[in-house]
Order: structure tokens, then sequence, then C-alpha cells
């Protein structure tokens, strides 16, 4: 569980709490907006220092941000997991992409892509597809064809573009 003074993690077996924190881990920041658990059961810890992954097996911490993957902000939001296995983040500077097979990031921001703003959450569709929340409005991402289609409240329903 993420909360503002670091992530907990409950054990069952032994009822008991364990906290991690940036002084007993590898977390950037004590501020925790988000974290998922991969299909390879480590996790992926969005923090207001960066982002932050725990290999279980290896038992490391390893951080990215703004000075080693050129991320514009290192406030992490909304980690997903997509289908193909690659990893998604959103960022208040944009979204950035990790595919696992080439050992490489890709960061979009507004400068170098259809992205109108800060990214607050994430989803992929059962298509591929991926749903990006941004403070101007919803845009949806087809990765492969590198095609961003941006709803607001000029062009659809919506009802605010936050």
């Amino acid at each position: 569980m993420g909360t503002s003074g670091g992530l907990a993690r409950f054990d069952y077996g032994k009822d008991q709490w364990t906290v991690f924190d940036t002084i007993n881990s590898g977390l950037p920041d004590n501020f925790i907006r988000s974290l998922v658990q991969i299909s390879d059961r480590s996790v992926w810890v969005g923090t207001s220092g960066g982002l932050a992954h725990f290999d279980y097996e290896k038992n490391q911490w390893t951080v990215f941000n703004m000075d080693n993957i050129g991320l514009s902000y290192n406030d992490i939001y909304s980690p997903v997991q997509a289908s193909d296995g690659a990893l998604w983040v959103g960022t208040l500077g944009g979204l950035a992409h990790f595919d696992y097979e080439k050992n490489q990031w890709t960061v979009f921001s507004t400068d170098n892509s259809g992205l109108p703003g800060s990214v607050l959450s994430l989803v992929q569709a059962s298509d591929g597809a991926l749903w990006v929340g941004t403070l101007y409005g919803l845009v949806r991402f087809d990765y492969e064809k590198n095609q961003w289609i941006i709803f607001n409240t000029v062009n659809s329903g919506l009802p605010n573009d936050n």
C-alpha cells in the first residue's frame, strides 16, 4: 500500500507490516502516488521523486527519473503493464514506455507527440490502445500506429477536460 510516508506491505503469514521508505529502501521519495505489481512479481512504484522498481528475486531497487531516462518531471502517476508486457508510466511531463526485451525507455511529451499535457491516469483497452487521462482531455493512443486521438469538451461529450 502506498502512503505519503512510504510503502507498506502486509505479510499475512507473519501477521505483520513492513514499511519501505527512503531510509531503509531504494525509494527516491516517501510520497507514493501509485504502484503496480507486474507479471514477474516485481513492483513499480510511482513517487514524487521518480519511479522505483523493486525486483523480489534480486532484492534490488532501481530508480528511474529525469536524470537517467529523460523524464520531464519526476512526479510519477499510474504505472500500467501492457498486454505485450511493456510498462507505461504517466508523469506530469508526459508518458514513458519501457520495452523489457530491448531494455529501452521511450519518453513522450507535448513536444514530440500528440499528448496535450500532464498524464494523471492510464488504462489499456482490450484492443491494445492506451487510454490516457490528462489535464487537457482524454487521449486514445495506438502505439503500433503512433496515432494520437484527443477527446475534450470541444469535440466530445466529456463534461470537463481534466
